[in-house]
């Protein structure tokens, strides 16, 4: 099938025209071989070929039509991908953006942290007990970023 898409689609285009052509062509013609008394043997097989070239030619030109008017449909939406694509990246960049800031964010609350706890390190594990400022150190831990204090 790969061997059709080799041949110009305006030579089928032409074949299409053709066959609505002589389709009309022979039915007018069947209809006045009724004036040539040799010829009027043929007046039938004239219609019912020119009616089915006819019909043949109308159906490949609007299959033809179709098929434009879907190419056409994925070119504009080829398009419309492309602009997706340009789009998401940009979009990506300002993402890839916001997850540094908000990494840097969550490194800097942990830093912080972690020198809440060594600063309250002997008084945690002077008793074995757990300190109320233990239990607020790794509440604000588990906080959500930005709310830590």
């Amino acid at each position: 099938m790969w061997i059709v898409s080799l041949i110009p689609e305006n030579i089928f285009v032409i074949i299409y025209y053709a066959l609505v052509g002589a389709g009309i062509t022979l039915y007018i013609v069947s209809k006045l071989v009724t004036w040539i008394p040799m010829i009027t043997q043929w007046k039938l097989p004239m219609e019912l070929v020119g009616v089915l070239a006819l019909a043949a030619g109308a159906y490949f030109m609007g299959g033809y039509g179709v098929q434009k008017a879907w190419l056409a449909r994925v070119a504009e939406l080829e398009e419309k991908v492309k602009a997706a694509e340009a789009k998401s990246a940009v979009v990506n960049t300002v993402v890839q953006e916001k997850i540094v800031y908000k990494t840097k964010i969550v490194k800097e609350v942990q830093i912080k942290i972690e020198e809440r706890i060594k600063e309250v390190e002997k008084i945690i594990d002077a008793e074995c007990k757990v300190d109320p400022i233990a239990i607020q150190i790794l509440n604000d831990a588990a906080a959500p970023v930005g709310e830590a204090k």
